[in-house]
């Protein structure tokens, strides 16, 4: 709460920037990339309104997204293209050997399957429902670990109180080591633990979209991927990108489907092949 006049008053000067550059630095040419805004609300759509429309042009990687800005920028619409997004990782040099020693240095047996999750720890990215769901497989019998590949955000107090409340939840997993932590690691490293893999998951609150990073990085790796369906995931977006879809916060379901993958050899050659 102490940082929110200073963020409403760094939101606004960015809003008013094409405005200002346009005044000041007419020979300027402006460009604004703006990411996620059919997934906004209203009132921050209405917000960031003075920025599309007085730039030159707009990028924007989510091809859905257009429709939404087309409705917006009427009164005055400015160029705009869609460059889609690339990975945020970039696969390593990878041999059977390697495989298994980077396995060794997470401590998980040859035989016990790594199911893993990847990215910001942020509420968003549903990662209560998956903890939920790996608890439902070993009370079903199911062996597994769930790997847990990337960081908690230091920002608002709301980022703290869900850090706290998911090293609660992950406390008893850690200590009997059926969940790994891998927090902050470089480039390099997330792709060899993706390598290391079986299945990645994405349980994402509202549903996968294709500016997820973490999602096409999971798929350049070759990895099978069950992630959700949800109100911002676009229609045929299971098979443009070779995944398997599942309802967003309905862990019962990706219970279900993980251990579908888990006990059929059959089920995880096909994910296999559909991720190439």
């Amino acid at each position: 709460s102490t940082l929110f006049p200073y963020t409403t008053l760094f939101r606004s000067l960015v809003n008013l920037l094409p405005v200002l550059l346009r005044l000041l630095r007419p020979q300027c040419r402006v460009i604004v990339n703006i990411q996620e805004f059919r997934t906004r609300r209203t009132l921050w759509r209405a917000w960031a309104a003075p920025m599309i429309m007085t730039a030159h042009g707009m990028i924007f990687v989510d091809p859905p997204d257009r429709e939404s800005l087309l409705r917006w920028t009427k009164l005055k619409r400015p160029r705009m293209e869609c460059i889609p997004i690339a990975p945020n990782i970039l696969p390593v040099p990878v041999t059977a050997d390697l495989r298994r020693a980077w396995r060794q240095r997470l401590g998980i047996p040859e035989n016990n399957p790594i199911m893993t999750f990847f990215g910001s720890f942020i509420p968003s990215k549903g990662l209560p429902d998956l903890l939920e769901a790996m608890n439902n497989l070993r009370r079903d019998g199911v062996q597994g670990c769930l790997l847990l590949i990337g960081f908690f955000p230091y920002g608002y107090t709301g980022d703290r109180e869900f850090e706290t409340r998911m090293r609660e939840l992950l406390s008893d997993g850690l200590a009997a080591g059926w969940i790994k932590l891998a927090e902050n690691c470089p480039p390099e490293v997330v792709s060899e633990y993706l390598y290391a893999s079986d299945v990645v998951v994405f349980p994402f609150v509202r549903g996968a979209r294709s500016n997820n990073t973490t999602v096409l990085a999971a798929i350049v790796h070759g990895l099978p991927v069950i992630t959700t369906q949800g109100i911002d995931t676009p229609e045929g977006f299971a098979e443009q990108f070779g995944v398997t879809l599942v309802p967003a916060g309905d862990p019962a379901a990706l219970t279900k489907r993980l251990k579908e993958v888990l006990l059929s050899d059959e089920e995880k050659t096909r994910l296999d092949r559909k991720s190439v």
